[in-house]
């Protein structure tokens, strides 16, 4: 994947013919005859991107901004020998003329918003020995740089091909494939968490899965269909949104959900998302999208970094804590990358955070199969202790065998209430089923198994919270809650006041 950048930079390699002496003239006129005859041209260098001048009391962005930009190119022997022009990632439209032909053109409704490589076919008999001119008009659909990021070429019909073959993989047929590939992965997570709707971290990778897709759609499909500020409104609200995702992953992955993190900074990302959307034809909207892109990015460091700490020192896994340590780093070095490119009008801009989302995906992978394979393990392991061989009698009234096996899981909850047991596993533990071991459970105890569970748990919290050291969150997941919340409903269930309430009481 790191070698994206220098198949994309080197696609022409040394062939062919370089045009020389960039020269820019700032005119909405878009005649070749016209720019041909005009003066107040000024060099400039290509590859490079340039400010457009906007009316600042334009507060709307009104249409194009074009400019022109020419060049000349000197074939001393046989110009037939020269089959098209390549000129690297253009931004946004553009118009190319050879000696005053148009060889080519891509207009706002063929482009998407990462710009492909622009190469034409040359008609026979344009090209001539001796100087030739190159005028190319740029067309520019917001108030960002508009240009060429690569040097200007013709080459010869092999080295064209060549370039253009590459061009068609990368902007067309590899993000084909990995839209059907995070498709794929996505129906999977929607399944997965569809078997066992307790498990959020299906969801929320769902929701992160899908986030890519779009973002990918919001690249690559052509503005016919969704217009060019709407586009780019999504692409951006695309980082304040993936900060949502993976404040949510960390704490699904953890199995730890605090309200502090959710009721503050998941409204602030969404009320950053509606602003680009409600603003995204205001004439400023590229500095505002990316003043809050690292607004984002300054508070997603330190949020995701106490986040990991804090619940790797409750539940202690390593494996965890450097997954979501390296899916943080790598997905926040991603982000400033792109900001930081959009803002210089980079080459390569878009492209970061397009062809490196695989290894997201990837490693979404690898941590559900990890976690699976252990919670599957870790449970076999528990309910193994538990298991009685033999069968038992399965009729309406508490018989010996079946009172002896409710004694066994009344013990075995006392001894592993912390953990994280159910119902089913119980009774498929003492050879059971669910709802038959459930009735009998509540005839012979009273009450129902989570209802039992969850009672031993506050009777361990209410020991715990006479430290007034611990934390209330860390008192909830030492003894077997998943989340704060969950943790305040049973307790306040059990006690009649919250653990808050109860611990201002106690002292």
């Amino acid at each position: 994947m790191l070698l994206i950048p220098l198949f994309l930079s080197c696609a022409g390699g040394d062939a062919g013919l370089e045009v020389s002496g960039w020269e820019i003239l700032h005119d909405n006129d878009r005649s070749i005859s016209s720019a041909m005859a005009k003066t107040g041209w000024k060099l400039v260098s290509v590859p490079s991107t340039f400010r457009i001048p906007v009316d600042t009391g334009n507060k709307k962005m009104s249409g194009a901004h074009y400019f022109w930009l020419r060049g000349a190119i000197v074939i001393q022997y046989k110009p037939e020998n020269f089959y098209g022009i390549t000129m690297g990632r253009v931004y946004d439209t553009d118009a190319v003329y050879i000696n005053g032909y148009q060889i080519g053109s891509m207009e706002n409704d063929e482009i998407g918003l990462i710009r492909q490589r622009r190469n034409y076919v040359i008609p026979r008999g344009v090209l001539r020995s001796g100087e030739n001119s190159v005028y190319i008009n740029l067309g520019a659909y917001s108030a960002d740089r508009a240009g060429i990021t690569s040097v200007v070429r013709i080459l010869p019909r092999r080295d064209y091909e060549i370039v253009s073959l590459i061009s068609t993989f990368f902007y067309f047929h590899l993000p084909l494939e990995m839209m059907v590939i995070a498709s794929l992965i996505s129906v999977v997570l929607g399944i997965f968490f569809l078997w066992n709707r307790k498990e959020l971290l299906y969801l929320y990778s769902l929701f992160a899965v899908l986030l890519y897709i779009l973002f990918l759609v919001s690249l690559f499909y052509p503005f016919t269909v969704v217009n060019a500020s709407l586009t780019r409104a999504i692409n951006w609200s695309s980082y304040y949104l993936f900060a949502i995702a993976l404040i949510l992953i960390i704490q699904s992955l953890f199995g730890i959900y605090v309200p502090l993190y959710n009721y503050v900074c998941i409204p602030v990302f969404v009320l950053f998302t509606a602003l680009v959307l409600l603003l995204r034809n205001t004439g400023g909207i590229f500095y505002i999208a990316n003043a809050l892109a690292v607004m984002t990015e300054l508070i997603l460091i330190p949020v995701t970094a106490v986040m990991i700490t804090r619940f790797h020192r409750a539940r202690r896994d390593r494996f965890k804590a450097v997954a979501a340590l390296l899916i943080s780093a790598v997905g926040i070095v991603v982000a400033c990358l792109e900001i930081a490119f959009s803002l210089a009008g980079g080459a390569y801009s878009l492209f970061v955070t397009a062809y490196c989302a695989p290894f997201f995906l990837l490693l979404f992978v690898i941590i559900f199969a990890r976690e699976q394979m252990k919670k599957n393990l870790e449970l076999e392991l528990l309910y193994r202790r538990l298991k009685i061989n033999s069968k038992g009698d399965e009729g309406s009234s508490l018989n010996e065998a079946a009172k002896e096996k409710l004694e066994r899981v009344m013990d075995f909850i006392r001894e592993n209430y912390s953990s994280d047991l159910s119902r089913e596993g119980l009774a498929a533990a003492v050879g059971m089923n669910p709802n038959y071991m459930s009735g009998l459970f509540k005839q012979y105890a009273g009450i129902k198994v989570n209802e039992y569970i969850n009672r031993l748990r506050i009777e361990d919290a209410l020991k715990k919270l006479e430290d007034p050291e611990v934390k209330v969150i860390d008192v909830a997941l030492s003894v077997g809650f998943e989340s704060l919340s969950t943790f305040n409903r049973a307790f306040k269930k059990e006690v009649g006041r919250t653990p808050t309430e109860y611990r201002e009481s106690a002292s």
